[in-house]
């Protein structure tokens, strides 16, 4: 996912902080089945943002 967030334009701070503010201090690899489904609907959340978005502006072209 973070590949695509970088893909699709957002900065890799901008993902690190995405991802903490899921995650807190705690590893990606220790979350608890439930912590890592809302981090990837939290991620998801901004994949599809940034997807409608660029959709948007290629439209308006």
């Amino acid at each position: 996912m973070k590949k695509q967030m970088l893909d699709l334009g957002y900065v890799e701070g901008e993902v690190n902080a995405f991802i903490h503010d899921v995650t807190g201090d705690q590893p990606i690899e220790k979350l608890n089945k439930q912590d890592y489904q809302e981090l990837i609907e939290y991620l998801g959340s901004y994949i599809s943002f940034a997807r409608k978005s660029k959709q948007l502006v290629m439209d308006g072209k």
